[in-house]
C-alpha cells in the first residue's frame, strides 16, 4: 500500500496529463449551444475523416441495431440524436487519449475494459431502470481513467495495482465458491 506523503508527492509530479482531441473539444462545446444546426455539427465533424469513420462504424455495429446501413453523418447524426452524440465523441476522445499509451498490452486490456463497462452500464441503466441514461455509458468509460494517468507516471506501479486487483478478485471469486471460506 502506498503511503499518503508518496501519494502526495506522485500527484504534484504530475504534469501532462493526456487532453482530448482539439475537434473533440469544440464539438462538444458547440453541442452546448441550443442553436446549433445538424449542418454546422456535419461541417465540424466532417473536418476530421478519423471521427467520421468512427461515427459511421459505431452507429453500423450490433449496438445500434439499425435497419440499414447508414453511410453518411447527417443521417448517423438524426438517428444518434445529441446525448447520444455527446457520448460517442467522448467515446472518441477517450479512445484516443488510450492509443496515446506505448504498451499495446495495457492500452488493449484498459480500451477493452472501459468499452465492456461503459456497455454493461447502458444496459444494466436500461433493463433495471427502464431509462436510457446515454450518460452512464460515458461514466463507465471513465470509470479507471486514473489508471492512465498512473501508467504513464509510473508503469511499475500501475503493474503492482493491476496485480493486486487481479489477486483480490480471484481470492474474492474463491471466497464466493467456498461459502466465504478461504
Amino acid at each position: 500500500m502506498i503511503s499518503l506523503k508518496k501519494r502526495l508527492s506522485f500527484i504534484k509530479q504530475m504534469h501532462d496529463i493526456p487532453a482530448m482531441p482539439v475537434i473533440v473539444a469544440n464539438l462538444l462545446t458547440k453541442l452546448n449551444d441550443p442553436k446549433i444546426t445538424l449542418k454546422e455539427i456535419d461541417s465540424s465533424i466532417s473536418l476530421d475523416p478519423a471521427l467520421v469513420s468512427y461515427i459511421l462504424r459505431i452507429i453500423n455495429s450490433p449496438f445500434y441495431n439499425v435497419k440499414s446501413e447508414v453511410l453518411t453523418v447527417p443521417k448517423a447524426l438524426s438517428l444518434l440524436g445529441i446525448s447520444n452524440l455527446k457520448s460517442l465523441l467522448i467515446g472518441y476522445g477517450i479512445q484516443s487519449v488510450y492509443s496515446n499509451l506505448q504498451d499495446n498490452i495495457v492500452q488493449k486490456h484498459l480500451w477493452e475494459h472501459a468499452i465492456s463497462v461503459g456497455i454493461l452500464a447502458k444496459i444494466i441503466s436500461e433493463e433495471v431502470y427502464f431509462v436510457v441514461h446515454t450518460e452512464v455509458y460515458v461514466y463507465g468509460l471513465l470509470h479507471d481513467i486514473g489508471k492512465i494517468v498512473l501508467y504513464m507516471h509510473n508503469p511499475d506501479e500501475f503493474k503492482k495495482t493491476i496485480d493486486l486487483e487481479e489477486n483480490n478478485i480471484v481470492e474474492s471469486q474463491l471466497s464466493n465458491i467456498n461459502g466465504g471460506n478461504k
